[in-house]
């Protein structure tokens, strides 16, 4: 079962603070990369709305959800952070 978008964006940012944190730098929190995060969230969460959505036949496949954003910019930060959102927030 998928959680709320509002339950599983607090655990995001909650992950991404502690990979952050981790790292010891203020990286993650900066404009640019919150824009990254913010779009990684969104994609993400429509990406799981959809796997958890019911599909006409199997031959129907859910869209594909891409995030263009140059080499660095978080993408892979924020994905990790998304999994561990989605890992604890599983009922």
């Amino acid at each position: 079962m998928l959680p709320t978008k509002e339950v599983l964006r607090t655990a995001f940012d909650q992950a991404a603070l502690e990979i952050n944190e981790g790292r010891g730098t203020n990286q993650l929190t900066t404009d640019f990369y919150r824009q990254i995060g913010e779009s990684v969230f969104e994609a993400g969460y429509s990406a799981l709305a959809d796997a958890n959505t019911p599909r006409p036949s199997e031959e129907t496949k859910p869209p594909l959800h891409c995030i263009s954003a140059p080499a660095g910019s978080g993408k892979t930060s924020f994905a990790m952070a998304l999994a561990a959102a989605v890992v604890r927030t599983d009922p």
